[in-house]
């Protein structure tokens, strides 16, 4: 079984059990008591401190634990001398917590219960979930496979029995939409029904798993997470070419690469040493953003945009965290200050880009720059037609909407042969049917910001 297939089990039932504690199990701070804090008592007791009531924080454990005059928000191991109980379980407007006009729900009973038996346990601390190494449960049956394991004693918990196997048109069916997201053909249905060997299950199994829809139907999970779309977004929505990216995850999925290759080669494989360009193409993951191309924009407006997305992601899909909340101050909830989210955010604030956008409109074929500048997209073709051009750029993009053509082009080319006056020459017979400036200007190299870079 692949480990993407593995991990995606396993956090589908860890959610299942996160859920409902099982009465035996001990208390975990990360899992059973902090969501519970973060939820009721942070927003008046957290990190935020022009919030902060009482000069008391619950999100770290000096203060938690501090002796108060004669009293104590939590007394390991008991219940009577532990503050925070009787707050929680009081009646009294003025001594609950929360309190009745926090817009904070009281707790449950079985809130109540959790923080009770965390602290008859000891009320050992820890850190938000993002920050603990994963802790792999202990099973008490070890004939039993560990999938079936934790579901046969959540169905004990709800007093529910297992439901009959099912038939195999059913099975096949859903294990081929789960697995490739495509329902099994006729032949498949048919081939699986008349196998009656107890390898039968296994074998289409291992079938699914090697089949190429299997990395199509689990990078669907990637590619949502990492923000992918086949157009810009926004009011152009443009029609975008960042597809190679895609196949690249399906790729590396049906590869059954190792996660930790797969998150090195996506966020930093430009800076590998001897670089494919497989491991450039991976780094498309920054690019994923929506992209504005509106006319009247700033282009570094966009930009910083950019980088605030490259940001963001990056917390929520490798940091479990929801950093956006510090890009305007520091987070009310989890451990992510202010300067802690701008020291991430100069990381991706070194990417050599400036925010202007280059557009390809398939409908009427043209190249539209920062929303506005345009020519045809065969100038691509004819500037590269010549052997001795290596790269091109169209300049003097407009500063306002003025719908005007670009100025000029600049080219570099391959060392001095052909000779300079010869490429111009050819620029200009060649570009003054597509109604362009057939003003070529030959340079050592592209600035660093070109304001539509053509590609080959």
């Amino acid at each position: 079984m692949g480990i993407f297939l593995r991990l995606f089990i396993g956090l589908f039932l860890l959610a299942g059990t996160l859920c409902n504690v099982h009465g035996a199990e001990p208390i975990r701070f990360s899992r059973d008591i902090l969501p519970i804090l973060s939820d009721r008592c942070f927003n008046c007791h957290g990190p935020d401190e022009m919030h902060r009531a009482a000069d008391l924080r619950l999100d770290i454990a000096d203060s938690v634990f501090q002796q108060r005059d004669d009293h104590a928000v939590v007394v390991p191991g008991d219940l009577q001398a532990s503050e925070l109980i009787a707050r929680i379980t009081s009646r009294d407007a003025d001594r609950q917590m929360p309190p009745p006009d926090s817009g904070r729900k009281p707790l449950s009973k079985q809130e109540q219960d959790l923080l009770q038996r965390w602290i008859k346990q000891g009320a050992s601390w820890g850190q938000h979930w993002a920050f603990e190494k994963p802790i792999r449960p202990e099973i008490d049956n070890s004939k039993m496979h560990p999938i079936d394991f934790f579901v046969q004693r959540q169905l004990k918990q709800y007093k529910m029995r297992p439901a009959n196997p099912a038939a195999k048109n059913t099975l096949i069916r859903r294990l081929s939409l789960d697995l490739t997201g495509l329902p099994p053909t006729l032949d498949e249905l048919r081939a699986f029904e008349k196998d009656d060997s107890a390898e039968a299950y296994v074998k289409l199994v291992s079938r699914l798993l090697a089949s190429k829809h299997y990395g199509e139907r689990m990078a669907m999970w990637w590619l949502d997470a990492a923000r992918y779309s086949d157009t810009d977004g926004y009011q152009g929505d443009a029609t975008r070419n960042n597809w190679p990216w895609r196949d690249w995850v399906v790729t590396a999925f049906n590869n059954n690469m190792p996660f930790d290759q797969f998150t090195i080669e996506q966020f930093a494989g430009d800076l590998l040493p001897d670089a494919t360009s497989e491991q450039i193409l991976a780094t498309c993951f920054h690019r994923n953003h929506m992209t504005n191309g509106e006319g009247g924009r700033l282009p570094e407006e966009s930009r910083i945009d950019y980088v605030i997305d490259r940001v963001n992601t990056t917390g929520t899909v490798w940091l479990g965290l929801t950093l956006g909340c510090a890009q305007c101050h520091s987070h009310k909830f989890d451990p992510i200050s202010q300067t802690d989210y701008y020291s991430l955010f100069a990381f991706f604030d070194n990417i050599d880009e400036d925010g202007r956008v280059t557009i390809v409109d398939r409908k009427k074929d043209m190249v539209i720059v920062g929303g506005y500048n345009v020519f045809p997209r065969e100038v691509d073709e004819v500037l590269f037609a010549h052997p001795g051009i290596q790269e091109a750029a169209a300049i003097g993009v407009p500063d306002s909407h003025r719908g005007e053509a670009v100025q000029a082009f600049i080219v570099t080319v391959e060392g001095s042969n052909p000779s300079s006056e010869e490429i111009i020459d050819y620029c200009k017979e060649n570009l003054a049917k597509f109604k362009v400036p057939s003003e070529v200007h030959i340079v050592d190299s592209l600035p660093k910001t070109p304001a539509a870079k053509i590609d080959k």
